[in-house]
């Protein structure tokens, strides 16, 4: 579990959603810019992973397109 109570050792994650929730830890919120500085991982692959957090769950999106950010939910 990380510090906000999130089971981050959960065996549904990949490598990169256990490290975007691990940003979380620090940060209240997050966009897709400050989450791509973060992992340093390819953009397509960082949205899709976003996008699974989202659905299982433990991200919610706030907005829609240029100005979306995500926090825990």
């Amino acid at each position: 579990m990380n510090e906000k109570g999130i089971n981050v050792d959960n065996k549904d994650l990949t490598e990169l959603e256990m490290l975007i929730l691990k940003y979380f830890d620090a940060q209240d919120r997050g966009t897709n810019s400050t989450l791509l500085k973060y992992t340093a991982s390819n953009r397509n692959t960082l949205k899709k992973a976003i996008a699974s957090l989202v659905n299982k769950g433990y991200l919610t999106q706030h907005s829609k397109g240029r100005g979306t950010w995500y926090s825990l939910h």
